[in-house]
């Protein structure tokens, strides 16, 4: 009777030069194959995944609030050199609402610094490395299917490529990825239509600034606003895991 012959998944991860170099010596050491070692290093490794502590609830309404609201200044801001005459007090209404929104974000993130883990966190859906004007090189191992079965579920979890969550427990000893919830995906949709007002509303007030319609105190402070606006929603990405 033929042998049965068990199937294997391959793997293959990109890495850079420094990246790479790294692992000269260990492997030297190990007197393994470089797809032998690889393929040991990541059986070894505890990936874990880190939880948000904050109102996940009380944060998306928040930002869907806001966002709502902020596609509304940029709606009436837009139409209304259609429908008469623009008087600074106009533009002055529109800088009220900004300072609103601005407000409402600050009750759930009241520090607009992103947290700082206290070791790497991998943040789903990275692909390759960066290696502009930089040597790629990629290694290849195979897992076989049952030992692929272990990170099937963790690779989801992470929201991220099969080969971008491999290089992460190849690079670090203690892989830690923020878990790729629906939540985060809806806040990075948020975030990015959100972006695109505060676009158009910066071109608003520069257009009213060159026009004189505003006085350049009022063009700063409505600036000022997008930019608190901004930085509080690209923040509330790094807290939703």
């Amino acid at each position: 009777m033929a042998k049965k012959v068990t199937k294997s998944c391959p793997v293959s991860c990109r890495f850079t030069d420094e990246q790479i170099a790294r692992f000269a010596e260990p492997i030297a050491q190990s007197g393994l194959k470089p797809a032998r070692f690889f393929h040991d290093l990541v059986m070894s490794r505890s990936p874990t995944f880190e939880q948000s502590a904050i109102d996940k609830k009380r944060m998306q309404q928040v930002f869907e609030k806001s966002g709502h609201a902020l596609n509304k200044v940029a709606y009436s801001a837009n139409s209304a050199p259609y429908n008469g005459t623009l008087y600074q007090k106009q533009y002055l209404h529109w800088l009220n609402k900004l300072n609103a929104i601005q407000q409402l974000l600050l009750t759930v993130l009241p520090e607009t610094d992103p947290p700082k883990p206290a070791r790497p966190v991998h943040n789903g859906n990275r692909g390759s490395p960066n290696v502009s004007g930089k040597k790629v090189h990629i290694i290849r191992f195979r897992l076989t299917q049952d030992e692929m079965a272990q990170f099937n579920d963790m690779i989801k979890r992470a929201g991220c490529s099969a080969s971008a969550f491999f290089r992460e427990l190849i690079l670090n000893q203690t892989p830690v990825f923020r878990e790729f919830t629906g939540f985060r995906k809806r806040i990075v949709f948020i975030v990015n239509k959100a972006g695109n007002n505060i676009s158009q509303l910066a071109y608003i007030a520069k257009s009213a600034s060159d026009r004189g319609l505003i006085a350049d105190s009022v063009r700063d402070k409505w600036y000022e606003s997008l930019v608190v606006i901004e930085t509080i929603l690209l923040a509330g990405i790094e807290y939703a895991d």
